[in-house]
């Protein structure tokens, strides 16, 4: 698996940032909340997004580039992230990315941040909105934890396996 370092486009998917007229997000939903997600991309300032894909969605259970190619492309955005975390459940998958997040450090990662979360579900369709502070901070803290206790040998991203008995952790 190729993981897409920030900086990055995957040439099949390179979209120009946000054109609002062809955006999926806008042609679905016209609404205020609309609006505060694209102004969020458009600032360009760094997010996380977390991606729940369930069981019934035809993007489960590809691999991690192809989701995150895909919720990109929902939210009109060039593909460049950095991938964080990828955690599988019986019934979803969750993956956490970063965008636009220059500064990002693995040597101080496992500090809690508090970056914005953009929560993109993928179920039937792909529905996307800004988290609430609650989910804000289990996110940013999930992944901290993630970074704490996988130490700085093991590279991004932290594979979580939570389908089995005991739950595993592998390497990339």
């Amino acid at each position: 698996m190729t993981m897409k370092p920030e900086g990055t486009t995957l040439p099949e998917v390179g979209i120009p940032l946000l054109s609002l007229p062809s955006s999926p997000l806008t042609q679905r939903h016209s609404n205020t909340r609309t609006q505060r997600i694209l102004d969020l991309l458009n600032s360009q300032a760094p997010a996380r997004i977390a991606t729940i894909v369930r069981q019934r969605s035809p993007h489960f259970p590809h691999d991690p580039d192809t989701v995150v190619a895909a919720a990109c492309s929902h939210l009109n955005i060039a593909p460049t992230y950095r991938l964080l975390v990828v955690q599988t459940w019986a019934r979803h998958t969750t993956l956490v990315f970063d965008i636009h997040h220059s500064a990002y450090d693995v040597s101080t990662a496992h500090r809690e941040e508090n970056l914005l979360v953009l929560n993109v579900a993928m179920d039937k369709q792909i529905h996307a909105r800004i988290s609430s502070d609650d989910f804000r901070d289990m996110v940013n803290a999930e992944v901290a934890m993630l970074h704490n206790v996988n130490g700085w040998e093991k590279s991004l991203p932290y594979f979580e396996d939570q389908t089995a008995a005991v739950w595993s952790y592998r390497k990339p």
